[in-house]
């Protein structure tokens, strides 16, 4: 199965008697194969805290924020497809919730999320939580189907600039600052 979203985008330019005229219209059609791709893609995750263990789960994220994430040469940083990525305690510290944007098959990011975690040894906040293996590291399936078990259905999702990967994006604003950064020399 198969999904394809089509987006135009029609290229407006100020005529001779300032009107605005159109100039051309692009239509960019992406397919993605599995069906599960949205102009979005990502995945939120609630889990249950175990009674008990809410200051564990705190302590965990908090270790989390202590990691480099925007350093170029850390592991996520490295995977060039993570837009967006929050952890928060929910419900009077009684569950976790994880929220991602990321690009690319959910399998193969759920993967590279577990494998960062085990390289850096990071303990994550879902080890305190109601039905995480507790041979994580070592059971990558046991690893996946916690988190697929735990995943929330988007009812509305929205992107600011759908389609387009973390390293599309990144190339735009590199362009954007190598283009800044000459017209200031000329200035």
């Amino acid at each position: 199965m198969s999904t394809s979203y089509t987006t135009e985008t029609t290229t407006m330019v100020t005529a001779n008697d300032g009107s605005q005229q159109p100039r051309g219209t692009i239509t960019t059609t992406r397919t993605f194969e599995n069906g599960d791709q949205t102009q979005a893609p990502g995945a939120t995750i609630v889990a249950n805290i175990i009674p008990g263990q809410e200051a564990n789960a705190r302590a965990a994220l908090e270790a989390m924020g202590t990691l480099p994430f925007n350093d170029p040469t850390f592991d996520l940083e490295k995977l060039e497809t993570i837009h967006f990525a929050r952890f928060l305690l929910i419900n009077n510290d009684t569950q976790v919730l994880f929220s991602v944007i990321f690009d690319g098959d959910l399998d193969k990011y759920i993967r590279d999320f577990h494998d960062i975690f085990v390289r850096n040894d990071v303990t994550p906040s879902f080890r305190y939580c109601e039905g995480f293996p507790e041979n994580w590291k070592e059971d990558l399936p046991a690893f996946t189907k916690f988190y697929r078990d735990h995943m929330q259905k988007s009812i509305v999702e929205y992107s600011a600039y759908p389609y387009r990967s973390l390293r599309e994006m990144k190339k735009a604003v590199d362009a954007y600052d190598g283009f800044s950064a000459m017209i200031a020399a000329m200035q």
